[in-house]
């Protein structure tokens, strides 16, 4: 896959949710654990129980649509980072400097698109400019 977002997908990828770090999994065998060690006179309000069952769709949903829109992400900045060859841009590198020169290669790391200016790869974040390379006219 393109782009800052690399791993599994579907199934096997583990989510936390933003309460506690349960996954899906570890919330279902908790909520057994809740059903196998009630009082049975004084059974789970079905009403508690259907809305933990709701809250956890409602943030698996959500971590879903997190992940899809950092997907999306970067195969936009990946459109981008190709868009850019051939074009001259400045840039700001690893240690702080300006780079400035001509895209002549783009790379996919697990922290994005990578520009290779002037013999350098600077990350596509840190560009400040692009214009056309000399000689071909108007600014991008």
């Amino acid at each position: 896959m393109i782009g800052p977002i690399s791993g599994s997908t579907g199934s096997d990828r583990q989510q936390s949710s933003a309460l506690g770090g349960l996954d899906g999994n570890a919330f279902l065998k908790l909520m057994i654990a809740q059903l196998k060690y009630q009082d049975p006179f004084k059974p789970m309000d079905a009403a508690g129980m259907m809305q933990q069952t709701s809250s956890l769709t409602s943030v698996q949903t959500l971590q879903d649509v997190s992940a899809l829109q950092k997907e999306i992400l970067g195969m936009q900045e990946a459109a981008t980072a190709t868009s850019l060859m051939g074009k001259q841009v400045s840039a700001t590198d690893a240690s702080g400097n300006v780079t400035t020169g001509v895209v002549s290669a783009v790379s996919y790391t697990a922290q994005g698109p990578m520009l290779k200016v002037a013999g350098v790869d600077v990350p596509i974040a840190n560009v400040s400019q692009a214009t056309t390379a000399p000689g071909n006219g108007t600014q991008a």
